[in-house]
């Protein structure tokens, strides 16, 4: 079956789940890619404490998504409320308090616990992502969920060399919370704005062009005569 791209691409409900992949997936590689910087560099942590204070966000995602993913199975299964309020709530989680946090870390100042913890929690909560973009493509189209994430996965992935660039552009004459913090509102803008633009757009219903039409797939049937036997029977005098 090829997937029609044409409407993949037009539909504002796969537009919104790939916009809240990507400010997921921006916040996960600040993580990755800035953040063991900014312990070292901003908040004064030697070369030693700094892997073990940036594996700290890893350990909470991977234990917030565990417990949110519990969480959504039980609604699920209780049917308390449809999937797409399910989707949508839990973006509050997932998106929009990452971002609060960030916004916060921006103004911790000389306080390193303070701003450690910030960016703990920001990615811990994070891990309710696995209740929203990284399952909506599931909800939309079973049928293409593969190629669905593939196309937002691939987009989403650019934030890992771009992130390093905005990051090397504000932190280039210096590495104080002057200079991160415009580091910081990026990437909390990012999160909650793509929160926002899924909760205007987003559905976890399942879309019309996930199915075949009726004439693609009579057109994919065998004829009803293909299999046909004729039998020819002789009469002898």
């Amino acid at each position: 079956m090829i997937p029609p791209f044409r409407k993949i691409l037009t539909s504002f409900p796969f537009l919104a789940m790939v916009i809240l992949h990507y400010g997921s997936n921006w916040g996960l590689y600040f993580v990755m890619t800035a953040a063991p910087k900014f312990v070292s560099s901003a908040l004064g942590f030697n070369l030693t404490s700094t892997g073990t204070l940036a594996s700290l966000p890893y350990l909470a995602r991977m234990i917030f998504s565990v417990v949110f993913g519990a969480i959504g199975d039980r609604i699920v299964k209780k049917n308390l409320v449809s999937t797409t309020f399910m989707r949508k709530f839990f973006c509050l989680f997932s998106h929009i308090l990452p971002g609060v946090l960030l916004i916060g870390l921006g103004y911790t100042g000389c306080a390193p616990i303070l701003s450690v913890a910030l960016i703990t929690f920001s990615m811990g909560s994070n891990g309710a992502a696995a209740l929203t973009n990284l399952v909506n493509h599931q909800d939309l189209a079973p049928n293409y969920a593969g190629t669905l994430y593939g196309i937002a996965n691939g987009i989403g992935n650019t934030a890992g060399f771009v992130t390093p660039l905005v990051t090397a552009h504000f932190t280039k004459n210096g590495n104080g919370f002057a200079e991160w913090r415009p580091v910081f509102m990026t990437g909390a803008s990012l999160y909650i704005l793509a929160a926002i633009y899924f909760l205007l757009f987003g559905t976890g219903e399942t879309q019309p062009w996930n199915y075949v039409t009726p004439a693609e797939d009579r057109d994919k049937r065998p004829s009803a005569n293909s299999n046909d036997t004729t039998v020819t029977v002789q009469i002898k005098n």
